[in-house]
């Protein structure tokens, strides 16, 4: 047995009350000092800086940064420190480090990205494989009860005396896939996000200091997309998705062509050789950072290999008939044998050219299915897509997930097999504002899926990030060290988030967790879900408008908000005074009791707001073929567009219309402010009906007729293109209106839409309207706008939420 390994199993074994103390500061005074060569590479400097600054936070004490040891007590990072004092960090996995503390050195080292250019933090969150000393810096950090509660509040316990006992750790995390925070879009998602970050930087670092891991597992989806192979295969429509009329459809493929086996492997191949998408004869992408392929193509060992995502119109199934006759020799609910063939295909030329690379895909319609006719291949990674920790609530639903994980797992391995799961019930508002936060169901189920997969990206939404920021924390902790207890976890965060108002908040979410997992069981009944449906969020009872009634009806009541509001007021008064502790109260109120408060106003009050949004319109005699004359539009009202969001009221470019009827026509003339025209969004080439045209920059018009179910979406972009969809039957058809005559024109600081709509089949009774606007330009995030002060985005389809059209004769 080696000198080294006698000594680690020494320490392994030896009480910590009995191990030598390492003393690193005394009364303020440092008695170490962090060790590093000026040509180290620029992370294990960054790392150092991290350290040094920290540790002086800690005790008071000055730690000094030198190059060589100076007698003090020297601190090292980095592996090749290591590997001279003979300690290896040889079997560790990229995000994995070693720490080892003696009397005479501190050793942290893992494997780091050898460049001594600077690198960026997004970089670093997102993409870096090499970060470990960094990593090991924060756990080492931990020793000392630095907690990093959020990212702008790191709670660091004041100690003039800085002791550690000796010891030698190996740490690995409990999975290689690790990811849950918001990153790239924080500052424009939430609107609380500068009560958090001063710049989207703060939240790259939140992140590296809960050592979430990077995106290189299955990182992106339906990467078919971004090839834009209908760019250059405008004369091999066979290609090309048949829809069952016989017409092709150049958003998606038809796996079954040889040519496009042959294409997905020619990709694969130049990717990996390093080549741009030339090579594969793609022409005009745009480069993703530092890849030369698009987006979602930047992993260094991963190629994904993923349909087009389906839409409202179409599943995205070519029915040509080679297709039909392959479905008709290996029959399957959708088209996972016929993908999964060009899939399998492509991993093995890559694991004959390139070992060591992946090939990357997911479990998503069209390719929901396992696949029968082909073996897969140890290099193919499969992201699986499923509900995630809330199903743990519904223990009969869970157990539906887990089975195929398990099978899934059988088949590719856990190594190979990350999760995306779910906690985001407010996207597209199906229930907006209840707090969906349940770490203890997300505890039970890391435990439960850890033998069964590399780990899970937990997509979190929320109206505020008040709402998930202690999931987040709690999330990136339990991933790190599945040892942990959640309740010690918890314990620590409420007291350092809080102070003396701990309990009262912990207690606080312990009831808002109680009241979601009372939600779900009641929207959600405990069924088992055979085959792949039971990895979506389906199952529910009823509509999502029911699910919303009666969450505020028989779990958020009144006599429930009023106890959630004296628990936030005993929270404020305990916290008063301490500029951290009564700001995180504030929050609890400002960004979530207020924002509940807004949203159950609106569906419980909802028809009584609605009565009150009238529009007004005048009916004015005029030649037929004629739009309205100035002096005509001066008669009526403006009507001022407000933003989209409750939580983010202030329009950065308003707008208002005017409407007028004469005769069965309906006039509207709308006026956007526009400062930044010229940086318009809108795809140059677009045609009239054109069902894409609400991705420009564009106005929307919905008119509803309840008695005859008559309705109907005119999408009008800048330059006057439009197209129609019928909504009587969702998700809708896009079609044509006959009689529609739109046209836009730039004006002074924006632009103006004018539209006549014949109204002769919507029948009488009672009409009901809206206007919505999509400012999509360079140089500033997508802002939406509506008329209907009951419309925000994410319900612009549900008539009960538009005003009333009142005609004045």
């Amino acid at each position: 047995m080696s000198q080294k390994l006698r000594f680690s199993l020494m320490l392994l074994l030896t009480p910590l009350w009995l191990l030598a103390q390492v003393k690193l500061a005394e009364n303020g005074q440092a008695l170490a000092e962090i060790v590093l060569p000026a040509e180290s590479p620029w992370l294990l400097h960054y790392a150092a800086e991290e350290l040094q600054t920290h540790l002086q936070k800690l005790s008071g004490a000055e730690f000094s940064l030198v190059e060589k040891s100076s007698g003090k007590l020297p601190i090292y990072l980095g592996e090749k420190a290591a590997l001279e004092a003979g300690l290896s960090i040889d079997g560790l996995p990229g995000d994995g480090f070693l720490i080892s503390v003696t009397k005479n050195a501190i050793h942290i080292a893992g494997r780091d990205n050898p460049s001594r250019n600077p690198l960026g933090f997004f970089h670093l969150f997102y993409d870096e494989t090499k970060r470990g000393t960094l990593l090991g810096v924060y756990k080492f950090l931990e020793k000392f009860g630095i907690l990093w509660v959020a990212p702008h509040y790191t709670h660091i316990p004041q100690q003039a005396t800085l002791l550690l006992p000796e010891s030698q750790e190996r740490i690995s995390p409990s999975f290689a896939h690790r990811r849950g925070v918001t990153g790239w879009d924080f500052m424009s998602v939430f609107p609380d996000a500068k009560e958090y970050c001063q710049t989207v930087n703060d939240i790259y670092k939140w992140a590296l200091h809960l050592r979430f891991s990077n995106r290189s597992m299955a990182g992106g989806a339906h990467s078919q997309h971004y090839l834009k192979l209908k760019n250059v295969w405008q004369d091999y429509p066979e290609r090309f998705m048949m829809s069952s009329d016989g017409i092709r459809n150049f958003d998606y493929l038809c796996w079954t062509d040889p040519a496009v086996t042959e294409f997905w492997i020619k990709a694969a191949e130049a990717y990996f050789s390093g080549l741009g998408p030339e090579a594969a004869g793609l022409k005009g992408l745009k480069p993703y950072l530092n890849s030369k392929w698009p987006y979602p193509f930047f992993s260094e060992d991963e190629f994904m290999v993923e349909p087009h995502d389906e839409s409202g119109s179409t599943d995205g199934r070519c029915r040509c008939p080679r297709c039909n006759a392959f479905r008709e020799q290996h029959p399957c609910p959708d088209d996972s044998e016929i993908i999964w063939q060009v899939v399998v295909a492509v991993a093995e030329k890559i694991k004959e050219k390139f070992p060591g690379k992946f090939i990357a895909t997911t479990v998503y319609p069209p390719k929901m299915e396992m696949p029968k006719t082909v073996k897969i291949p140890d290099n193919v990674r499969v992201c699986i897509c499923t509900s995630g920790p809330k199903e743990v609530a519904t223990p009969n639903r869970l157990e539906s997930d887990l089975e195929l994980i398990r099978n899934w797992e059988g088949l590719v391995g856990a190594a190979n097999l990350p999760i995306r799961a779910y906690q985001c019930m407010v996207f597209a508002r199906r229930l907006p504002g209840p707090p969906e936060t349940h770490p203890h169901l997300t505890d039970v189920y890391l435990r439960k899926i850890k033998p069964l997969a590399a780990g899970m990206f937990l997509e979190m939404h929320s109206l505020t990030f008040t709402y998930h920021w202690m999931d987040t924390y709690i999330l990136a902790r339990l991933m790190w060290d599945q040892n942990l207890s959640v309740d010690d976890e918890l314990k620590a965060f409420f007291a350092a988030a809080y102070g003396p108002a701990a309990e009262p908040a912990r207690e606080l979410f312990a009831r808002f967790e109680e009241n979601w997992v009372k939600l779900w069981r009641q929207n959600y009944p405990d069924v088992r879900r055979d085959g792949p449906a039971a990895l979506g969020m389906g199952g529910g009872k009823g509509s999502f408008q029911d699910f919303q009634k009666n969450t505020w009806r028989e779990v958020y009541h009144p006599q429930e908000m009023q106890a959630i509001d004296e628990r936030i007021q005993k929270i404020e008064s305990l916290c008063a005074g301490h500029p951290v502790y009564s700001k995180h109260a504030r929050l609890l109120r400002e960004q979530i009791f207020n924002v509940m408060q807004m949203e159950r106003s609106e569906v419980m009050d909802k028809e009584e707001r609605r009565s009150k949004i009238r529009l007004e319109m005048l009916n004015i005699p005029m030649p037929e073929g004629s739009f309205p004359s100035e002096s005509a539009w001066d008669g009526a009202v403006a009507q001022p567009l407000r933003a989209a969001s409750r939580l983010k009221p202030q329009l950065q470019a308003g707008g208002s219309f005017k409407v007028l009827r004469s005769g069965e026509k309906l006039f509207v003339k709308a006026d956007f402010e526009e400062p930044l025209l010229s940086g318009s969004k809108t795809k140059k080439g677009r045609q009239i009906g054109d069902k894409n045209i609400w991705q420009d920059n564009d106005t929307e018009l919905f008119i509803y007729a309840p008695a005859t179910n008559t309705f109907w979406q005119f999408v009008i972009n800048d330059e006057g293109k439009w197209a129609a969809n019928c909504l009587e039957n969702r998700p809708g058809q896009w079609k044509a209106y006959p009689g529609v005559e739109i046209s836009c024109r730039a004006t002074p600081g924006g632009w103006q839409m004018l539209a006549s709509i014949p109204l002769a089949g919507f029948g009488k009774g009672e009409w009901r309207f809206n206007l919505t606007r999509c400012r999509m330009v360079e140089g500033t995030a997508p802002e939406y706008s509506t008329w209907s002060e009951l419309t925000m985005r994410g319900n612009w389809h549900e008539p009960d939420n538009y005003g009333t059209i009142v005609f004045k004769d």
